[in-house]
C-alpha cells in the first residue's frame, strides 16, 4: 500500500463526496457490485473512507482499478463495517465495494464510499 501525504486533509472532509448503492435480494456465494463508481476523465480523487452494512455475515471488499484494496467481515454483535484506507485515485478509474454471504436466504445490503475530488 503506498501512503500519500495530503496536507490539508480537513478540506478534503469538509468537501468530501458520498456515492452510496444498494444491492436487493442478494444470493449466497455470489460476489455482487454494491457501490460503482468510474471517476470522471478531467478528475482526480481521494478515497476518505466508506461503510457497509447488512443483515447477515457477510464478506464486503474495495476495489480500485480492479485491484483488491481491503476486505471486511461483519459479524452478528455489529452488522456495520467501516472501510479505512485512503487511496488517491487517477481519471478513467473504478472504485467498488463487493459484497458476497453464505446465507440460505436472500438479503439486502447498503454501501457508501465517501472522498473528495482534488
Amino acid at each position: 500500500m503506498t501512503s500519500i501525504y495530503i496536507p490539508d486533509f480537513e478540506e478534503f472532509i469538509v468537501n468530501s463526496t458520498t456515492y452510496s448503492g444498494t444491492a436487493a435480494s442478494v444470493a449466497a456465494s455470489i460476489e455482487t457490485d454494491l457501490v460503482v463508481v468510474t471517476i470522471p476523465s478531467d478528475s482526480n480523487f481521494i478515497i476518505l473512507g466508506g461503510t457497509a452494512t447488512g443483515m447477515t455475515d457477510t464478506i464486503f471488499k474495495l476495489y480500485v482499478g480492479g485491484t483488491l484494496k481491503e476486505t471486511l467481515h461483519n459479524a452478528w454483535t455489529d452488522r456495520n463495517v467501516t472501510f479505512k484506507t485512503k487511496h488517491k485515485v487517477s481519471a478513467n478509474t473504478e472504485i467498488k465495494i463487493t459484497v458476497e454471504h453464505t446465507s440460505t436466504v436472500l438479503h439486502d445490503f447498503y454501501g457508501t464510499i465517501i472522498g473528495s475530488f482534488i
